[in-house]
């Protein structure tokens, strides 16, 4: 019996989206069909790469950088934001799990994407959130959550 793999990837540039060819190539040569989950740039490349998978629109991060240089101002401003979309983002993983019955979700920093019913792996390339000095008190808290 075939296999399938929810694939969730983050739109936030070409990165995430280019390190999960390979991993999507793997799962192709293993029989495994493959479900990918995306927005914008992201979801438009994968699709031009791989034409014959399945494919969904999870919500856009809609992250702005700020334009005086303080990057964790910015993104703080930003949280109840990306809450919403996390939580979107799981509510549509729970409708793609009932649609495609997955055995395996993959999320590729996409923080909504993980069920406690299916083995879910989260990929990221942070192994610990750095904070700015002011706030290094928190920076255990932050990456405990």
């Amino acid at each position: 019996m075939q296999k399938t793999v929810l694939l969730c990837v983050l739109n936030w540039g070409l990165g995430h989206a280019a390190r999960c060819v390979p991993i999507i190539e793997a799962l192709i040569k293993n029989n495994a069909k493959v479900v990918v989950a995306s927005d914008g740039e992201a979801l438009h490349f994968l699709q031009k790469i791989f034409p014959d998978l399945t494919f969904e629109k999870l919500p856009p991060y809609d992250v702005s950088y700020s334009s005086d240089g303080i990057l964790w101002w910015a993104m703080a401003k930003q949280i109840p934001g990306l809450i919403k979309t996390i939580q979107e983002e799981a509510r549509i993983t729970q409708l793609l799990i009932k649609k495609y019955r997955p055995s395996l979700i993959i999320s590729d920093n996409r923080y909504g994407c993980r069920s406690k019913e299916i083995f879910s792996v989260f990929i990221c390339h942070q192994l610990h959130i750095q904070m700015p000095s002011p706030f290094t008190m928190l920076q255990n808290t932050l990456n405990l959550i």
